[in-house]
């Protein structure tokens, strides 16, 4: 479904998530009050690191529509995303223009799953169209017209990592008053660059139109098509798909948010009590490929099923409570050895969810190198439930040990 189209149904959302004004809560004591000189913002919708309320309020209406088209596919509302509001006035989260646009080509292919997302690499001279006088720009004006998804744990940008753990997806989205200072600034140095005045402008739009009007539109439509997409990977919502039952598949496994569990970042792990490989079939992501099989016996028609598709199966079955480090490691192998096949980065963990959220925490921790707090909180995201105390008290004694 193209998620610029409403049905009934999603204007429906759209009145519920409350687009027309923006009820502020305080944020958890546990959460950071902002980042940089940005102030946090939370609503039922999402969490906005902003400069001012005027730009977090700006940008929630994106997220609002974006929330409404997310959730007519997904069958109910999702989880919040978090989105940094950039106002004109504010610096690029990555100062220098050239490294800040080679950080959205990156961010654009991570979140997109391999899809660059073009060369954002803007000099002080630029053309506006073929055989047209060059510019005079400031490079970082067309970088603030830019809506972009980002992985929420990339180093360059250094989020609190509470918030991101707490938040299903991250993007940046440039206000709209910020939109239209930068149109005007492009539209002023086309004017200087061609001798025109403002004036005759004036007169031409009056004929023609004001391109300046169909510039804004796209822009806003580009963010709320980036919005809907990096939102609807999250929840496993795919609008690349085409047709109008695209979505048939992907919403019945994941509306009991108890039985699948999907990532925030990577590494890309789909923790859930998947029965049988026709389920495994109609899980959401085209970009999976392996099963990590955690029950006790092997399930050779889950094996067949992933050999005939291409994918890759291992079973790894419960051995106690808690996974080892050799467990841990042997799942990052096999992670490892998914991503060597192909540019398709998921692999599901199959099996009862709390030991399989366990599991990839014990991951983070003795693969990944994260801190035993980062890891709890990846087992506390995928729903470690009852295992998380005595994973809290192992992870703790080998961290005690090595510090020995």
């Amino acid at each position: 479904m193209d998620p610029m189209r409403y049905s009934p149904l999603a204007a429906l959302f759209v009145l519920a998530a409350g687009c027309t004004s923006v009820e502020w809560a305080p944020p958890d004591p546990e959460l950071p009050t902002g980042w940089r000189d940005y102030r946090l913002f939370v609503s039922r919708a999402a969490f906005v690191l902003a400069r001012h309320e005027d730009a977090a309020a700006e940008v929630h209406e994106h997220v609002a529509r974006a929330r409404a088209a997310v959730a007519e596919e997904l069958g109910s509302m999702p989880e919040r995303g978090l989105v940094l509001a950039l106002s004109y006035d504010d610096p690029l989260p990555i100062e220098d223009p050239d490294e800040y646009g080679k950080a959205v080509s990156d961010w654009v292919g991570a979140v997109f799953r391999g899809q660059r997302g073009g060369k954002f690499e803007f000099g002080s001279r630029m053309r506006m169209r073929p055989g047209g006088k060059e510019l005079e720009v400031d490079p970082a004006i067309p970088l603030h017209m830019v809506t972009v998804p980002i992985p929420g744990d990339d180093e360059r940008l250094d989020l609190p990592s509470a918030l991101v753990e707490r938040a299903k997806f991250v993007a940046l989205v440039p206000t709209d008053a910020c939109l239209e200072e930068c149109i005007d600034y492009m539209i002023d140095r086309s004017l200087e660059a061609e001798g025109m005045s403002r004036l005759t402008y004036a007169a031409i739009t009056l004929i023609v139109g004001d391109p300046a009007d169909k510039l804004f539109e796209k822009l806003r439509e580009q963010t709320h098509e980036t919005l809907s997409r990096a939102w609807g990977l999250a929840v496993g919502v795919d609008f690349d798909r085409e047709g109008d039952g695209a979505n048939a598949a992907v919403a019945l496994p994941i509306l009991d948010r108890k039985e699948i569990r999907y990532p925030r970042q990577m590494p890309w792990f789909i923790v859930g009590d998947i029965e049988d490989a026709e389920t495994l079939t109609r899980v959401r992501t085209h970009h999976w490929r392996g099963v990590v099989d955690t029950t006790a016996e092997p399930a050779p028609e889950v094996d067949r099923e992933m050999a005939a598709a291409g994918k890759h199966y291992l079973h790894l079955p419960r051995k106690a409570e808690l996974p080892s480090r050799a467990e841990a490691e042997r799942l990052g192998e096999f992670y490892d050895e998914c991503r060597q096949n192909g540019r398709d980065r998921f692999v599901i963990v199959r099996g009862e969810p709390e030991y399989g959220a366990a599991l990839v925490a014990s991951h983070a921790y003795y693969v990944r190198g994260k801190s035993v707090e980062d890891a709890l909180a990846v087992g506390a995201h995928y729903g470690s439930g009852t295992l998380q105390p005595p994973l809290a008290a192992e992870l703790k004694r080998v961290a005690a040990e090595q510090n020995r």
